[in-house]
């Protein structure tokens, strides 16, 4: 088999237990305690929300500008791509301050509107 072949060329020896590490590291994420488990979808409301729609991705990237924020962006979470866990975290909390604001801002126009 392929594994064998590239195993037996000393291509790949830690191929499987860095695969076993990531996998490991994932199967502990689904597990996580329940006050982790809401602070993720929290997160991910916060980001779906804002990538809901074109018109709302525009103005939250207007406002980083304004902000003179290092992104512009924030990643989309899927659960088909459970690596991409950690950089939708991230990225939310890079740019806390800007969500933050928005929100806040998104919240006072729909008040007064």
């Amino acid at each position: 088999t392929f594994w064998c072949h590239i195993t037996h060329k000393n291509v790949a020896l830690n191929a499987i237990s860095y695969h076993c590490f990531i996998h490991r590291e994932a199967l502990a994420a689904k597990e996580l305690g329940e006050e982790l488990h809401d602070v993720k979808m929290n997160a991910v409301k916060i980001v779906n929300h804002i990538k809901s729609s074109v018109f709302i991705i525009r103005l939250f990237e207007l406002l980083c500008s304004e902000m003179c924020a290092e992104h512009k962006h924030l990643f989309y979470y899927t659960e088909v791509l459970w690596l991409s866990r950690r950089w939708v975290l991230q990225r939310l909390f890079e740019l806390r301050q800007e969500v933050y604001s928005f929100l806040l801002n998104k919240d006072e126009c729909s008040k007064n509107c």
